[in-house]
């Protein structure tokens, strides 16, 4: 009889350890895969007519971009658990000594907790650095 015990008590220990790696494994891979290629959708650029000045992150759409990434990515597979993501702009532009909401530099942070325990925490920053 203890060992049906034991056996059992083993085999929820490895469905358990089989759980939590497969479901770190798929938040580090969504993670993960937001490169620069991603982010290169909220960069913008003005110039022409106007006061050339850019390229730069655009905040409207860089929440855009990371809102609807984490959203397709993630949603589908991250049923019992939830995750925030914040950002950090730097590096402002200044036109006419006023400040816009235009950055060089953006830093997204992450943070999810899954299965009622387990937390996950990473950042990225994205620096745009113009030619010489």
């Amino acid at each position: 009889m203890m060992n049906y015990l034991l056996i059992s008590l083993v085999f929820s220990f490895s469905l358990q350890m089989f759980s939590y790696s497969s479901t770190l494994g798929k938040i580090k891979r969504v993670f993960e895969g937001f490169d620069f290629s991603i982010a290169q959708q909220a960069v913008l650029a003005r110039g022409g007519d106007e006061v050339p000045y850019g390229p730069y992150f655009y905040l409207t759409a860089w929440k855009n971009v990371t809102k609807n990434y984490f959203k397709t990515n993630l949603d589908p597979y991250f049923i019992n658990g939830t995750y925030t993501l914040s950002q950090e702009f730097s590096d402002t532009y200044i036109i006419d000594n006023k400040e816009t909401s235009y950055f060089k530099r953006a830093t997204l942070y992450f943070e999810a907790t899954f299965q009622g325990i387990y937390h996950y925490e990473n950042s990225k920053s994205f620096i745009i650095k113009e030619k010489k």
